[in-house]
């Protein structure tokens, strides 16, 4: 998708018709924004866009030289840019000033007495400055190549130069000259002879990448060429045998697993130099790289495995980095290792890896069968704290097992009448049983959460599992919700939460519970509603107050407020001529009570006895 980086240029059209002011909008012309303007030249300029156009013409240009226009003939990119363009337009030879593409300004001078100073700028110039005083924009000289400067500079100091036209002709057969040169430099190279013949020729044609240990696999791919005419066919050539030799020898080290058979291909890939540099990182050399790396690493395991093995040898070249075994490599089972190579060796000298596949299942193999009797362990224990003990065993090299009692639970409720062939199969139970775990634990937090430490643990639970209905609510709106929640499912209550989904729709009925309760105090149209109100949720008040505030637990002992199990007529009068207080006054943010407890406040006052 491109940005559109352009604006429009409008014509407005005011007029009368029918009685009306009619306004005609009209675009004339899509005008690009142009960010730069550079590299002027006789017949062309260089924009840069600020952003990628899907299309872009010669009249999406408005160019001028002060107030003169000029017209853009042609429009093309510029190679390897996605929003730059040279833009083609009539000659600017003679003149100066400044040039404004699309209202982005640069200045030129390509008068005569610019020219004249170029054209005497190239009597002095040396092998150094030469090139950058032919590619003066007033000199307009074409096909420069850095790499010709000493010829130019021959060439130009013997020759008649004064003027642009005399410049470019000398410029010409310089390049002329070098092109009839590397022809014979080309020939030269398909005419060699033999390797030494040919590193010469290539050396004379300045051939990039050479190695000269396979100067042979050069002469072979190049004699037999029939169809080599310039410069980038040979250096094609020599790049492909380059890739290709170094590939065979790493193959080959690959297939011998040998310190000699490594060698022998770093030595070559040392020389190699890749046609793919990303981020100053050679893409093929870096490649080939990691491949020997491993073959080495695999070398490395073979090196220590003989009837002699040590353990930590062994140990240290199966953790290497290289071959990527990780977790499944267990340090306890070190001596195992060593007894199960060693008896490889013994069994055939010549024994010896030759991939990582061979080494993980080597590995793998060897771990099973040093872990058989741990995993019957684990198949037979019948209590919770033997199940851990056989899951904590180190040869069976299990990882995030969890010595907390939650999680001991799970593990041994939910393995203790499965059947274990292999570690891999226990590690998948305990990864699993960790994710059951980790929900039982907040679920029975709740179950045996005291009232003092249910607003924490369903605090806690609610970070973990999101609860919309109840992170909707203000604090004081939770807390009175929660005293909701602890009345349904708390202390003493029969019933237990078995899953979180369980605990998170309790959860949402309580707050739809509370929310109901205090909508009812609030659209109470008299005493007697109000009063009506407030008796369904005394239990919550009562659970509310709780431990926090145990005054207001006492207060309701006093039968001013509050006799036989509900609010006296005299308390219910007063919380509701405090709501019509509320509504009478200008403040409208306190109509309502926000909370249960601010409800409670007017009949709290009515206690006469401190």
């Amino acid at each position: 998708m491109f940005y559109i980086p352009f604006f429009y240029k409008w014509s407005f059209n005011i007029g009368l018709k029918n009685g009306f002011i009619e306004v005609v909008l009209a675009i004339v012309k899509k005008i690009l924004i142009v960010v730069s303007v550079s590299a002027i030249t006789l017949t062309t300029v260089e924009v840069t866009l600020e952003a990628p156009a899907e299309t872009v013409a010669a009249g999406d240009f408005v160019v001028s030289l002060g107030e003169e226009a000029i017209t853009v003939t042609d429009v093309a990119l510029k190679e390897g840019t996605e929003k730059t363009y040279a833009l083609t337009i009539p000659s600017l030879d003679g003149k100066s000033g400044t040039l404004t593409v699309n209202s982005v300004e640069s200045s030129f001078d390509f008068t005569s007495a610019t020219l004249s100073a170029a054209i005497d700028a190239l009597k002095s110039a040396t092998n150094e400055t030469i090139i950058g005083l032919l590619n003066a924009p007033v000199l307009n000289i074409a096909n420069v190549n850095p790499a010709l400067a000493a010829e130019y500079k021959a060439e130009i100091d013997s020759s008649f130069t004064n003027t642009r036209e005399l410049i470019q002709k000398a410029v010409d057969r310089v390049n002329a000259d070098a092109t009839e040169a590397d022809q014979a430099k080309v020939d030269a190279v398909k005419n060699a002879k033999g390797p030494v013949e040919l590193l010469a020729a290539l050396d004379a044609l300045s051939i990039e990448r050479e190695i000269e240990s396979i100067a042979y696999p050069y002469f072979v791919a190049i004699s037999s060429n029939t169809s080599i005419n310039t410069k980038a066919d040979i250096q094609g050539i020599i790049d492909s045998v380059n890739t290709a030799e170094v590939t065979k020898l790493v193959v080959d080290a690959e297939a011998k697993v040998t310190t000699e058979a490594v060698a022998t291909a770093d030595a070559l890939l040392t020389n190699f130099t890749g046609t793919e540099i990303v981020d100053d990182v050679d893409v093929a050399k870096e490649a080939f790289e990691a491949r020997l790396a491993v073959v080495t690493d695999i070398v490395a395991v073979n090196d220590t495995v003989s009837a002699t093995t040590v353990e930590a040898d062994l140990l240290a070249a199966l953790q290497s980095e290289t071959l990527a075994l990780g977790e499944i490599v267990i340090p306890a089972n070190a001596t195992d290792y060593v007894t199960e190579a060693s008896a490889k060796v013994s069994a055939d000298a010549n024994f010896k890896f030759t991939t990582i596949d061979q080494i993980k299942t080597f590995v793998n193999e060897t771990n099973a069968k040093a872990a058989a009797s741990l995993i019957t362990a684990v198949n037979n224990a019948d209590t919770e704290e033997a199940f851990f003990t056989a899951l904590t065993a180190p040869k069976l090299g299990l990882t995030d097992v969890s010595d907390n009692p939650v999680y001991k639970k799970v593990y041994f409720e939910t393995g203790k009448d499965l059947t274990f062939k292999t570690p891999a199969d226990i590690q998948a139970f305990v990864t699993k049983a960790n994710e059951a775990a980790k929900e039982y634990a907040y679920v029975d937090a709740i179950n045996n959460a005291s009232k003092s430490t249910i607003v924490a643990a369903v605090t806690d639970f609610v970070k973990v599992y999101n609860n919309t209905a109840y992170i909707n609510l203000s604090t004081d709106n939770r807390l009175e919700a929660i005293s909701t929640f602890w009345v349904n499912h708390g202390e003493g209550r029969a019933e237990a939460f078995t899953t979180t989904a369980e605990v998170s729709q309790a959860l949402t009925d309580a707050v739809t519970e509370y929310q109901g309760y205090l909508d009812g105090i609030n659209a109470s149209t008299n005493t007697s509603e109000l009063l009506a109100a407030f008796n369904v949720m005394i239990d919550d008040l009562e659970v509310a107050y709780g431990d926090e505030l145990a005054s207001k637990v006492k207060e309701l002992s006093y039968t001013e407020i509050y006799d036989n199990g509900s609010l006296t007529i005299e308390a219910a009068t007063a919380i509701f001529e405090q709501l019509q207080a509320n509504r009478s006054d200008d403040i409208t943010s306190n109509d309502n009570f926000a909370t249960v407890a601010q409800a409670y406040e007017p009949a709290a006052k009515l206690i006469t006895t401190p």
